[in-house]
Parts: structure tokens; C-alpha cells; sequence
């Protein structure tokens, strides 16, 4: 296994060149200086706002009357009442929060290199004149953020905690504790009333072999050789109630976390921390740049890309890296999804609240998990759907006027508010819970775990597809959701541009798409036969994708053949039938070369200009085998898309990019969206770019949860490994296939038997290799 770095010569200046630690609880960006650094830290718990029911007084009743508005053409009028009746009140959520921040001075040392290492999530910091170093590490359990440090001659170091509001500071014992509640500021009644939000509180603890005092309040460790220090945070939120449990004292859980610990459990600390985090990342392998120095520093490969230099090695680096910040930022004993920062951030007001996205981001976060051999990381996913589905079935009878089922629109927050909210053009999205409930039927599909479609997924797959059941209304003979409108998009109608709308290709494509695995759920089940009657009589009732005479044959956005107002939209989202759904397949070569061409529309009018557009570009021209296409891109994503610290920029950071980056890789390199249990299709090498002249790959997931890996020479395999934990028959092609496993059997695809818990291998023969 490759070991993977971040390095730089000099520590970092500003918060996008710090280095993001994190257990998935508790995040640190850390400048890496020895001299004097101050590390900003966070908790995935730590949001302002409360819960509180923030539906719309009057949607339900309001809805027939839109819908005949929509149906009329008086759209303005239409979008004129949804936002006087539909929208969330108040219309807007709170912001994620930074904890605290942590500062150790050390006036007797040097700044030097840090390197941080991706394969433990250990990252190293020197002085200048070798006379220290500085370990830093977050344990998942023990659920602590770690710092080490070991010197040559004995040291001085100050120790200081800080946040600007809503806290406490103490010292005492050789610990400082941080401890208060957020309260909601009256001054922003975009969010709601004020008041009392979480509670927290955070511990840091120094032990060393030397002293240690406090100096009001500060902690002053002297004359030590061997230093740790501890970090622990906690809140009372509970993620299962969305809400707070007051009978939860932070303060307690905080020092009782850090209390009991001493000198001798640094190494054991260390050596586990690396462990726990080597149990995801070492799952899967891949090499781009055989022959690439490892040991560059960030600062000179990214300088080396954005010149238009080689590449190579950075693109294998940011695959592991998105692996990387997912374990970070989605592992036990985190209690929330990623959000649109992971679990990092600055400040009291963050980008979009670094709230969680349903229209696209929190989605995307997840892509990479499975087919990275890391499910367990989406079950804080899984975990998260299942309590906002009880808020959105009050949105479902509240907002839509629907007694069953449950939805979400195009955002939501850790208080269950899954509401209309910032405005009806884009917030009126009521097939975010459809998208999320697909997730859910990935889950099961890569890992077979019978008992979580039984128990989670099927019942919030169900409860999303009651909703849409009795959300969709007949126009024109169809069954169409109204309304609704195409992530952030607006058409041309008349004089005038609209995001508001019936039965965008999204939506015919989401719904068909979660009513379709649906009913495959309950047939697995043994199930609910009527409702996957009802669920597939109904797929055949909606509205089909229709082809434009306007744009040359694109696959159409809306329901009509409207006018665009922003050709180069960053969204994709009609495209959802090709990716992340399997709707649209090379099976219906007329729909696919509908979607070749909607994606060629997009890029030549500017489009994919986000760096989490860009990995959802990647995916598409992945998915239609285009790997120079891919490739092009991918190399434009690499240049042009990434802080020096390699978060990606919207601009500003998000860090759905990263992981769409990470899953549009693997895309490039295996799909198994195609067939179905016992007649599954694996595609290996579907588009490979031409840059990537040789490499290799181990440990990505197929559907089925078929472990795959190859190596492959100037776009051809060459070798080709593959594990399956079941008795599985699958149909594979690739590139280079008939060198391994004999003539083409007509069709492009060879059917390859694996037994229960054996690898298959297939290699050239050595007297046959190039």
C-alpha cells in the first residue's frame, strides 16, 4: 500500500492551508507551526437554531390553487402565492458554529515542515532546528482530538482556549474547560425567534513530564521533554430526537473523557488512532503514477498543475484524499451527515449555514462510501433520513396537503426543518426525500444486508414513494408533481424567467427511479405485492423524457420545450435518469445520446464552473464512456478547483467536490449500475483517459458487494482480481478482457462464476506480456 502525504515546507498561513483532522465528532484545521499556531475546532453537533415547527400556515389549502395557476400558464401568479402560502416560517436556518479555538505558543522553537499522512490521519509537524516535534491525531475511541510532542532539551509551551461568544472559560488542574450555550440572536429574523440553543462544552488537558500551572487563564507546561495534550468536545444534542436532551451535562462528559488519562497512553492513543483509520483506508488502492515522488509538498504539485504541468500523481493524491475527509468527517462517533464543510468551518456564519443540501451536496457527499468498500460510512446518513423523515411527514400533510408518507425539499437542518426554505423558485423541491430514500437502496445493494432493507431502508423507501403517490396530480393523461421546479434553474416563459414548474425531467426521473426500486424492495421482501403493483402501474402513467427540437435533440429540462435562460447552468439534475440513477443506460442508445448531447450543451455554454459540477460532469461523461471526455476534465477539475490545503472551492469551499471528484474517479474505473441480482453487468476500465497510460486498482465495490481489483496497460486489462462474499454469476467487459479470458463470446460480454468467499483471478500469461 502506497503511503500518501500532504507535506509543506512551511506551516500554514490562513485557514484554507491548514490540515482538517477528525474521529467524524470532532474536527480541527491545524496550521501545523510549532512556534505558535492557534488550531480552529469544531463539532459536528454544534449548531445555532432550535426546533420548532416552521410550516406554513396556509400550504396545504393553497396548493389546488396553484396547481391550477401552473396548469393555466399564470406562473407568476402561481409563484406569487406559493411564496405568500408555501414558504417555511420562518424561511430561513441557522448556521454551523465553530467551538473554540485552541493556541499553543512555543517562543523557543522554529517554524519547519509538516507532512500530513492520509493512510492513519496522522499529521507530523518539525521546528526548523530539529529540536521538537509535534504529533497530531483524532482517536474515534477514546473519542479524542490528540496532540503529542517530543523534544531534544526541555521546553516551554502556553496553552490558551477562545471563543468570541456564548462561553465560559475556566482552569484548573492542569485543564482549561470551555463551556456555554449558543443563543439565537434576535437580530436575524430571517431565522426565527431567539433563545437558548445547544449546549457544550470543551476540555483540554496537558499532562507532561515536566510541571504544569495556570496562569489565569492559560495552562503553562515547563521544562518538559514529553508533552500530550487533550481534547474533548460534547453537546446535548440528541440526532435521533433532532433536538436537545437536557438530562445530557457536557461539562461532565467532557472531563471524564479527558480526565483519566496520562503520559503513558500516548503511544497506545497514537498506535490506535492510526489503526481505526487504516481499517477504511487501506480497503482500497490505486495507483495512476507508478513512478511519482510521494514526498513532494502540496504547494509544488499544485503549482505544477495549475501551469499546465503533469498532473498525474495529484489526481491519484485528491482519489485519496475525498476518501480521506469522508472517514474524517462520517465515522463513528460523529452523530450527523457531512454537511457542505464536513465537519470544519470558521466562524459564526458559514457558507449556506454549512447546512445540509438535498438538491444535490448531501447527496454527493455519500457517492464515494459504498463503491469505496466504506458502507459503514453512510449509515450516519441512513441514521439521519430516518429522523427527518418524522418532521417531513408534517410537510408532507402541512406544505402539500398529502396525509401519508414523507418528503424534504431542496435543504434541511439538524432540527428537522424540512420545510420550503430561501424562496419557492428552488426551495419547492418535493422529491428530496425520493433522492435521499435511493441512498438508502445503495446501501443495501452493495452490502446485501437483508436485515437493513427490512428494518430502515424499505419503510422510509416506502414512506417516500406514499408521499409522492399522493403529491402526483393528472394533467394531460400523465401523473405529474406539481409544483416543483429544476434545482436552481429557471426556463424562459413569455417575457418573463421561472424556476416554478410541473413535472420537471428530475422529477419523472427521481420518481420513476424510487418507485421502480421500491417495488424491487418489496418483491426481495417477499412484501407489500399491492404496493408494488400500485408503484409500477404508476411508473407507467408518468409523463415520458422528451427529446428538444429546440436544442438539437438535448434531452428537455421541463416539461416543455422552454427557452433557457442559463444554458451553462451549473446544475445537471435532468440528467438524473443517467446519473445517479440507471434509468438511462446504453441499452436506449436514443436517450443516451439525448444525455451525450445535454452535457456537451452545458459545457460549451460555460457550464460545470463549481468544482462540485465538475465531479458531477465527470460522472456523466464517466457514465456515457467518455474517457478522454472525463479525463479532460478531471484534469481541468485538478487545475483549477482546489485550495492549497486541497479542500475544493465552490468558490466558497465546499466539500461536496472533493468527494464527487473521488466517486467520479472510481466511476471511470468500474460501474455496476446496469442488470440486476444473479444478472448483474460489471464494466471495468469504461472510461479510462488517455493520460492514464498504466495502472492499478484494488478494493473498489460492485453492486452485489463484488470486490474488484486490475491493473491495465495503455487502456487495456491485464490483470483482473474479484471477490464476492456470496455465490454471484456477473457479466463483465472491458477493455483488453479477451487477453485474459479467451475469445469475445459475440456481445462484448463474458459471464464469470464466483464462489462464496474465493477470489477469481485472471492474468496474461508471462510469456504473452508486453
Amino acid at each position: 500500500m502506497r503511503t500518501y502525504r500532504i507535506s509543506r515546507a512551511e506551516p500554514a498561513r490562513r485557514w484554507l492551508e491548514c490540515y482538517p483532522l477528525g474521529n467524524g465528532h470532532i474536527g480541527a484545521m491545524v496550521p501545523g507551526n510549532l512556534r505558535e499556531e492557534t488550531l480552529i475546532l469544531n463539532d459536528d453537533t454544534l449548531y445555532a437554531g432550535h426546533p420548532f415547527d416552521a410550516e406554513p400556515g396556509h400550504g396545504a389549502e393553497s396548493i389546488p390553487i396553484i396547481r391550477r395557476l401552473i396548469f393555466e400558464g399564470r406562473i407568476g401568479e402561481a409563484a406569487e402565492l406559493a411564496r405568500k402560502n408555501l414558504l417555511g416560517d420562518p424561511p430561513c436556518v441557522r448556521s454551523y458554529e465553530e467551538l473554540g479555538r485552541l493556541r499553543l505558543v512555543s517562543g523557543d522553537l522554529l517554524e519547519g515542515p509538516s507532512a500530513l499522512e492520509l493512510n492513519t490521519g496522522v499529521l507530523s509537524a518539525r521546528d526548523r532546528g530539529d529540536l521538537a516535534e509535534r504529533t497530531y491525531f483524532a482517536c474515534p475511541d477514546p473519542d479524542l482530538l490528540c496532540i503529542r510532542e517530543t523534544r531534544r532539551r526541555p521546553g516551554t509551551i502556553r496553552i490558551s482556549l477562545s471563543r468570541e461568544r456564548d462561553a465560559v472559560l475556566s482552569a484548573k488542574e492542569g485543564s482549561l474547560l470551555l463551556s456555554g450555550q449558543i443563543i439565537d440572536r434576535e437580530d436575524a429574523p430571517e431565522t426565527g425567534e431567539g433563545g437558548l440553543s445547544v449546549r457544550f462544552a470543551l476540555s483540554v488537558r496537558a499532562v507532561c513530564d515536566g510541571t504544569v500551572r495556570t496562569e489565569g487563564k492559560e495552562l503553562v507546561c515547563d521544562g518538559y521533554r514529553n508533552l500530550l495534550i487533550l481534547c474533548a468536545s460534547a453537546t446535548d444534542y440528541d440526532p435521533d430526537a433532532l433536538s436537545f436532551d437536557r438530562s445530557v451535562d457536557p461539562v461532565s462528559t467532557v472531563e471524564e473523557r479527558t480526565g483519566s488519562r496520562t503520559l503513558r497512553d500516548a503511544e497506545a492513543l497514537l498506535a490506535g488512532a492510526g489503526r481505526a483509520f487504516r481499517d477504511y483506508f487501506d480497503r482500497v488502492s490505486l495507483i495512476l503514477d507508478p513512478d511519482a515522488d510521494t514526498d513532494a509538498p502540496v504547494t509544488g504539485l499544485l503549482q505544477k498543475a495549475r501551469q499546465g504541468g503533469d498532473a498525474l500523481y495529484l489526481s491519484e493524491l485528491l482519489f485519496h484524499y475525498g476518501r480521506y475527509l469522508l472517514i474524517s468527517s462520517s465515522r463513528e462517533p460523529g452523530k450527523l451527515p457531512a454537511n457542505l464543510q464536513g465537519i470544519w468551518g470558521e466562524g459564526f456564519k458559514m457558507p449556506w449555514n454549512a447546512d445540509f443540501h438535498t438538491n444535490i451536496n448531501l447527496q454527493m457527499n455519500y457517492w464515494p462510501a459504498t463503491v469505496c468498500g466504506m458502507p459503514e460510512l453512510s449509515l450516519v446518513l441512513c441514521r439521519f433520513i430516518r429522523a427527518i423523515s418524522e418532521p417531513g411527514r408534517r410537510t408532507a400533510k402541512r406544505t402539500y396537503g398529502v396525509d401519508a408518507g414523507w418528503t424534504v425539499n431542496h435543504l434541511t437542518d439538524p432540527y428537522g426543518k424540512t420545510c420550503i426554505h430561501d424562496g419557492v423558485d428552488w426551495g419547492a423541491f418535493p422529491i428530496g426525500g425520493a433522492w435521499l430514500a435511493r441512498h438508502l437502496f445503495e446501501q443495501y445493494e452493495y452490502t446485501g444486508d437483508r436485515a437493513f432493507l427490512e428494518r430502515t431502508a424499505y419503510p422510509l423507501m416506502k414512506g417516500a414513494c406514499e408521499f409522492l403517490l399522493g403529491f402526483l396530480c393528472e394533467k394531460d393523461g400523465y401523473l405529474v408533481s406539481c409544483p416543483s421546479c429544476s434545482p436552481e434553474n429557471r426556463y424562459r416563459y413569455g417575457d418573463e424567467a421561472y424556476g416554478f414548474t410541473y413535472a420537471p425531467t428530475m422529477d419523472v426521473a427521481a420518481i420513476r427511479d424510487i418507485f421502480e426500486k421500491t417495488a424491487e424492495a418489496a418483491d426481495i421482501l417477499g412484501t407489500d405485492a399491492e404496493t408494488a403493483r400500485r408503484l409500477r402501474d404508476s411508473v407507467k402513467r408518468l409523463p415520458p423524457f422528451r427529446l428538444s427540437e429546440r436544442y438539437g435533440g438535448t434531452l428537455c429540462e421541463w416539461i416543455r420545450d422552454y427557452p433557457e435562460t442559463e444554458p451553462g447552468h451549473r446544475h445537471m439534475s435532468h440528467l438524473y435518469g443517467l446519473f445517479p440513477a440507471d434509468l438511462i443506460t446504453r441499452d436506449d442508445p436514443v436517450l443516451f445520446e439525448a444525455c451525450r448531447k445535454s452535457v456537451a450543451r452545458r459545457l460549451e455554454n460555460g457550464g460545470a464552473h463549481t468544482g462540485w459540477s465538475m465531479a458531477w460532469t465527470i460522472m456523466l461523461l464517466a457514465r456515457l464512456g467518455d474517457g478522454a471526455g472525463a479525463g479532460r476534465y478531471l484534469g481541468s477539475m485538478v487545475r483549477r478547483c482546489f485550495e492549497d490545503n486541497l479542500f475544493d472551492m465552490h468558490p466558497p469551499f465546499q466539500i461536496d467536490g472533493n468527494f464527487g471528484y473521488t466517486a467520479a474517479v472510481a466511476e471511470m474505473l468500474l460501474q455496476s449500475h446496469e442488470g440486476r441480482p444473479g444478472d448483474r453487468r460489471i464494466r471495468l476500465l469504461p472510461a479510462c483517459p488517455p493520460e492514464w497510460t498504466q495502472g492499478s486498482v484494488s478494493g473498489l465495490c460492485a453492486r452485489g458487494g463484488i470486490r474488484v481489483g486490475f491493473t491495465f496497460l495503455n487502456g487495456r486489462i491485464r490483470s483482473l482480481c474479484l471477490f464476492s462474499g456470496t455465490d454471484e454469476t456477473v457479466r463483465i467487459c472491458g477493455p483488453g478482457l479477451e487477453d485474459l479470458l479467451g475469445e469475445e463470446p459475440g456481445n462484448g460480454e463474458w459471464t464469470v462464476r464466483l464462489a462464496a468467499g474465493r477470489e477469481t483471478r485472471f492474468a496474461i500469461p508471462d510469456n504473452e506480456r508486453e
